[in-house]
Order: C-alpha cells, then structure tokens, then sequence
C-alpha cells in the first residue's frame, strides 16, 4: 500500500495542496532517507534490526502528501506516542512478569524447496519481534493526522520554520 501510496501522493500533492509538482518528491525523498538512516544506525550499533522497512515507506508516503513540512512534527508526534504507549506496555509487561525471553523451540527438519529462488526475491524471513517490541506505523500515521489537522499550530511552535512548510 505504501508504495502504491508515494506515487500517487506525489501526483496528488500539487492538485490538492497547490503545491509545486517536486514537493511530493522531495518529501517522499528526505522522510524515507532520515528513517532509513536511523534503521542503518541501529543496524550499525546494536547490530539488531530496530525498525522494520514498513516504516521507511510510510514515512515516504506521509512525506509525499503532505510533503517535506510536515516530516518533523510527524516524527516527532509518532515518535512522543510511541514513547510514552510503548514504555508504558514494556512497564506493564515487567510488571506482570511477561518480560522474560521464552524457551527456543527445536527447529523442524527443513523441507526441500520446490520452488527456485530468483535473484532479487527475497527470501521470507522467520524474524520475530522482540518482547519488547512496540510498532511505530501506527504512531507515525498518528503523527500524519497531527501535522496535517494542525499544521498552523506546528509552524508557530517549530521556532518559524515557516519556509519548510511552504515547500
């Protein structure tokens, strides 16, 4: 959905915001370069996957149609939620005693593959969250829907970043 989504936020953009056509682009383009940045640096430091890339191509599609403005308060209202939810479902799990890493399972015997793996597809992964794991699209959608219903307040609060909005 999210690609699908870029796309037509780009095209959409200068229709329904009166916007210059490269807006889109430009905010699809700095939204999903920061997150996948911050995906790598994570990647680089606790070598564990931190983010998957669902949030990269949302934040592509937040940034396609509302454009390169609205990426900080987005972020930063995605990332206050998701910080004040999450630590509160990780407390609440400590609390309950759900904090602890369950027992690995014995893996099955692989089954032989039947079908012949492509280059570029990728292989589908048994990757599990972490106990501790809190989605971030959802916050992010949250953050979306804040920029846009209060965009004037946020230009006003972000220290005249007036410019950046008018993109």
């Amino acid at each position: 959905i999210s690609l699908p989504g870029i796309v037509i936020g780009c095209v959409l953009r200068p229709i329904c915001f009166d916007k210059p056509w490269f807006s889109g682009i430009v905010g699809a383009l700095l939204g999903a370069g920061f997150l996948r940045f911050i995906r790598w640096a994570h990647m680089a430091v606790r070598k564990k996957e931190g983010m998957g890339l669902g949030d990269v191509k949302l934040i592509g599609m937040i940034g396609a149609f509302l454009g390169p403005g609205a990426l900080l308060p987005a972020i930063l209202v995605g990332a206050f939620a998701d910080s004040i939810i999450g630590g509160t479902v990780v407390l609440l799990r400590k609390l309950r005693g759900e904090d602890q890493q369950p027992e690995p399972e014995p893996e099955p015997e692989p089954e032989p593959e039947t079908e012949v793996k492509k280059d570029g597809d990728e292989e589908e992964d048994d990757w599990e969250p972490s106990w501790d794991a809190v989605p971030f699209g959802p916050f992010l959608a949250l953050g979306a829907l804040a920029a846009l219903l209060f965009e004037p307040a946020f230009q006003k609060l972000l220290l005249g970043l007036r410019g950046l909005y008018q993109f």
